[in-house]
């Protein structure tokens, strides 16, 4: 990873999550911006520039799929993002190691309701959080101002904590 240190510095990037808003949200993001998608689920509907992922079982579904994998296990790209910590967080960081900004999140509704995935059969496989906890997460990763400078939320519970677009 360390060879992507501030590759892409000025670019915009678009993190890519798995709730009900990403197909719509996706029609949002600029041509040219790069794409990272959390764990396998964006991949259904776009291919992904990169899949960042922060859980070891997730690599058998993303490892056939294009992009590049940025995980703390290295299979691909090696990013050194603490145990415990949620994907989305991590891509968000990876993005800006390598010098995106500002850095857009779709698709992330935060584990409300029943219907969280657009992907149906990962609705099945997937855990869920209370949006409290999940919110706390995100606050957590990003806990000052200045770290949140550079983060637009497209949408959903996320706005709260983060820039909108407008």
């Amino acid at each position: 990873m360390h060879r992507l240190r501030n590759k892409y510095a000025g670019r915009m990037a678009a993190v890519l999550g798995g709730g009900p808003s990403l197909p719509d949200q996706i029609k949002e993001i600029p041509p040219g911006t790069i794409l990272i998608g959390v764990n396998h689920h964006a991949s259904k509907l776009v291919e992904c520039d990169f899949i960042a992922f922060n859980d070891g079982i997730t690599w058998d579904f993303v490892k056939d799929l294009p992009g590049r994998k940025i995980s703390r296990f290295g299979q691909d790209l090696k990013f050194s993002a603490p145990k415990g910590q949620i994907s989305g967080i991590a891509a968000v960081q990876a993005a800006f190691f390598m010098g995106c900004a500002p850095v857009l999140l779709a698709g992330f509704d935060c584990y409300r309701s029943g219907g969280y995935f657009h992907d149906p059969e990962a609705a099945q496989r997937e855990r869920s959080l209370p949006i409290k906890d999940h919110l706390d997460f995100w606050r957590k990763g990003f806990p000052t101002k200045k770290s949140r400078a550079d983060v637009i939320a497209l949408g959903g519970p996320l706005t709260d904590i983060f820039n909108t677009a407008n």
